[in-house]
């Protein structure tokens, strides 16, 4: 009979290893604070996702943990248990943070005293306190962008939109410079951009407009759906205008290239008979330089590339030497 000293053995080191890993993720879950700690509060427009034990923070550093939520009216009083060696003043901000994109949130605390001071509060007003948002509403808006984008742009685009909403200015340029990579939807862009800022304006309220940083991107989007408008505007009227210009120049152009296709045998025949013809036909063309000159000037263009469908015709040398240079294509 085998003895049942290892297997009891084995089964203790388990037991003892579930034990202290039990210990560590309940230490780590407990809320807790460094030293003695006093109950605060703090009312709330809107603290929808908030619950107990979810962490009070002061620079990013936790000082505390939330204990209860009551709803008061239509307020909502967020009460928490708040390091001794930090003070709640007439100049503190608290406020409702996301803390990850799965939804867990946090309160911070901006511009709380450390240490005693005078006039200490209790509790932090509700003028004084930026409330929760739904961050599916500030997702809305930008989904034809994530569309463009790959699971890391998009995780990045969307952590860049909740430093945004949440007061931090650094997500600002990021989030301007993904929306700007919009090519792939044409003339939806605007469309599109309008979209995002209308979903903006939305959280922008739910925050009840205490996000600068929020009014910043919804500035600066806004002022892109109106350069996007006004480009749109006198691209449509250029477009217009070439397109009234070019109906003519295509209509004259086919009526010179049926001329000279019927004409070209007669007129090659009667160059090539006489030695001299061509020369002298080239020679007489130096007057058209001026003459193309005027109407480069009355036009005010460019000259351009001229092509030939089946390749040009070689000149004499004379005929280079008569036209000072000038480039003349003649087609064969």
């Amino acid at each position: 009979m085998k003895s049942l000293t290892p297997t009891i053995i084995k089964i203790v080191a388990f037991a003892a290893v579930i034990g202290v890993l039990t210990y560590v993720i309940i230490a780590i879950l407990e809320p807790s604070s460094d030293g003695p700690s006093s109950e605060r509060s703090a009312v709330f427009s809107d603290a929808s996702g908030l619950k107990p034990r979810d962490g009070v923070r002061l620079a990013g550093v936790k000082v505390g943990y939330v204990t209860a939520i009551d709803l008061k009216g239509p307020t909502a009083v967020v009460h928490f248990q708040l390091n001794d060696d930090v003070t709640i003043t007439s100049n503190t901000t608290a406020a409702v943070r996301y803390q990850n994109l799965l939804g867990q949130r946090y309160v911070e605390l901006i511009g709380a005293a450390q240490g005693k001071t005078q006039g200490a509060l209790t509790q932090v007003a509700l003028d004084k306190t930026v409330p929760s948002f739904d961050v599916s509403t500030l997702f809305n808006g930008f989904k034809p962008v994530f569309d463009t984008l790959n699971a890391d742009e998009i995780n990045e685009l969307q952590s860049n939109l909740l430093r945004v909403a949440q007061g931090d200015g650094r997500g600002i340029s990021p989030v301007l410079k993904q929306v700007a990579n919009i090519t792939a939807y044409g003339n939806q862009r605007s469309e599109i951009i309008t979209n995002i800022v209308t979903s903006l304006g939305q959280v922008s309220d739910q925050l009840e407009g205490r996000s600068a940083e929020m009014v910043e991107l919804v500035d600066k989007l806004g002022s892109i759906v109106d350069a996007f408008s006004r480009v749109s505007d006198r691209l449509r009227e250029s477009l217009r205008e070439v397109n009234r210009s070019m109906s003519k120049t295509v209509i004259t152009g086919e009526q010179l290239e049926s001329t000279y296709d019927q004409s070209f045998a007669t007129i090659y025949q009667r160059l090539t008979r006489e030695p001299g013809e061509l020369e002298g036909l080239l020679n007489g063309a130096v007057l058209l330089k001026p003459l193309m000159d005027s109407l480069a000037a009355a036009t005010n263009s460019t000259p351009s590339e001229a092509r030939c469908s089946k390749g040009p015709l070689p000149l004499p040398d004379t005929a280079r030497i008569a036209l000072m240079g000038q480039r003349l294509v003649v087609c064969k």
